[in-house]
């Protein structure tokens, strides 16, 4: 009894530990990776999915993109900003202003640099309707409602509408598609020219 005792004994301590290792792998993994989190929501919506890419601006240049999709109802390209606390803004303000505990801070209104990446996505992809949506994280708070194109990734799918339908995606959709993947870059930014 005593010899199966030792045996575990001697078992347990590294067995502990490697649990303990993975455990806190995890864990780090979750916390230094947000945006894991939100390309797994995102997959869960479509298949076709591009993120943190470069896109071409037509002017020989490249814009930085969080994540854009195709969905069965057209292209969302998706902003993220993290900003915790409480948020106020809407459409018309210029400046919208969060609210921490250390104090109230201004930002420029983000909906005008959405708008333009929107153009862009929609000057590469043609006849498929595109639109935007800044996705705040589940830290940002709204009291007064979320602006009109602003959503949640608990809440993204419903947020989506008409976009995310359930219906095939058209097979020329997926022809624009594949050619605004092939078009982007991952990485670094590229230099121009």
């Amino acid at each position: 009894m005593i010899e199966s005792t030792a045996g575990w004994i001697s078992w347990g301590g590294p067995l502990a530990a490697a649990l303990a290792l993975g455990l806190g792998w995890v864990a780090y993994r979750v916390v230094r990776d947000p945006g894991r989190r939100t390309r797994g929501a995102l997959r869960r919506i479509s298949p076709h999915l591009l993120s943190d890419v470069f896109v071409p601006d037509g002017v020989d240049g490249y814009v930085h993109v969080d994540h854009v999709l195709l969905a069965s109802g057209g292209v969302v390209v998706l902003d993220v900003r993290r900003y915790p606390g409480v948020i106020f803004g809407a459409e018309g303000i210029d400046q919208w202003t969060q609210v921490l505990e250390s104090g109230s801070y201004k930002f420029d209104n983000p909906l005008p640099e959405l708008d333009w990446r929107v153009q862009i996505v929609q000057g590469l992809v043609g006849q498929v309707p595109v639109e935007g949506r800044l996705l705040f994280t589940a830290e940002s708070r709204f009291p007064k409602g979320r602006p009109s194109r602003v959503v949640q990734l608990d809440s993204l799918a419903q947020d989506l509408g008409g976009m995310v339908t359930g219906r095939p995606v058209p097979p020329q959709w997926l022809e624009a598609w594949s050619a605004l993947r092939d078009s982007v870059r991952r990485g670094a930014a590229p230099s121009a020219g």
